[in-house]
């Protein structure tokens, strides 16, 4: 979709701000409220943006595992079968279709390693011998900087990171359901969330406020599709010839700044930085990937570029039931 000047710097200023009044919006933007109102709507209705909330899972005990991999043929003839059984997991956070050295990645949350293993292995017994190949790294930190490329009038140290935490949360089932509703459909009103919980607003919002005050509600942004703007979207996963606090430290400011470059993403594991770009072409992607190798070329090992076809599967909270998130 082409946006306009007016449209990208709606939208720059709002993306990060979901929270936002329109009217706040719109003093930050230099529209008057009745444009932005319009616009998000438009948007909305679009389907080019949603109301999301972050859910930090590494506050309730989980880390997150990753694991690209392509299909055997074994795997190949019940592909359908296996990414629908996929996408209907508990756990899994992210599901998406990609190419060049993988076929598919995925995301999970486990309390452990050992959880993560099982988790794994479940697949085997579930459907055989799936992986053709695969490569794994489990989630140090997750940092969100947004779709920078919109407009250069914004503030490019806002974001949204969550990492693990020395202190364990503990939720009931009604923090689960509110957990769930807000994940789910963030743009509905807290009236709505409590009226369809069974709560009254009072006993809703101190429940909400409780969960953002430890942590476990990260923040709040409109979502913006990938590609629906730039046309291309990828993932770059980056590995090092030897990881350090401050290459991490400056990995990071790096991001922060290049525009095309909308979240960071800590591992360890066969890989050290994963990151999510979107251009508007792939010379862009060729001159991105060149410039990371001028910038820290003595401490790079491989940069792996692979394209992104299409998102199967985003849980920010990924449990349906409370017996699930307990087992």
């Amino acid at each position: 979709m082409r946006l306009g000047v007016k449209d990208r710097n709606i939208l720059a200023h709002a993306e990060m701000h979901a929270d936002s009044t329109v009217a706040e919006i719109g003093k930050q933007s230099g529209y008057r409220d009745h444009a932005v109102r319009y616009f998000l709507d438009r948007w909305k209705e679009s389907g080019l943006i949603t109301h999301r909330t972050y859910v930090n899972m590494f506050q309730l005990g989980f880390t997150y595992y990753e694991i690209y991999f392509s299909l055997s043929s074994e795997g190949q003839t019940r592909e359908q079968e296996i990414v629908k059984a996929l996408t209907e997991l508990d756990r899994v956070t992210w599901l998406a279709q990609i190419g060049g050295d993988y076929q598919y990645g995925l995301t999970f949350c486990a309390k452990s390693i050992h959880e993560a293993s099982d988790y794994l292995d479940s697949f085997a017994e579930k459907f055989g011998r799936i992986f053709y190949e695969r490569t794994f790294a489990t989630r140090l930190s997750f940092s969100f900087f947004g779709n920078k490329y919109l407009s250069t009038d914004r503030d490019i140290n806002k974001e949204y990171t969550i990492a693990p935490s020395t202190k364990k949360i503990e939720i009931d089932e009604t923090d689960h359901e509110i957990l769930k509703a807000l994940a789910h459909d963030s743009d509905i009103s807290k009236k709505q969330v409590a009226d369809s919980l069974k709560m009254s607003l009072s006993t809703f919002e101190v429940r909400r406020k409780k969960l953002e005050d430890v942590g476990v509600l990260a923040g709040n942004y409109y979502y913006l599709k990938p590609t629906s703007v730039t046309g291309l979207a990828y993932v770059i996963l980056v590995s090092t010839r030897g990881i350090s606090n401050p290459l991490r430290a400056d990995f990071k400011e790096y991001c922060r700044k290049q525009s095309n470059i909308t979240t960071l993403i800590n591992t360890l594991g066969d890989w050290d930085f994963e990151m999510a770009v979107e251009v508007e072409n792939p010379q862009d992607m060729h001159s991105l990937t060149g410039e990371i190798k001028v910038l820290f070329g003595t401490d790079l090992r491989y940069i792996k570029v692979m394209p992104l076809y299409s998102f199967i599967k985003a849980a920010l909270y990924p449990f349906e039931s409370y017996k699930s998130f307990c087992s």
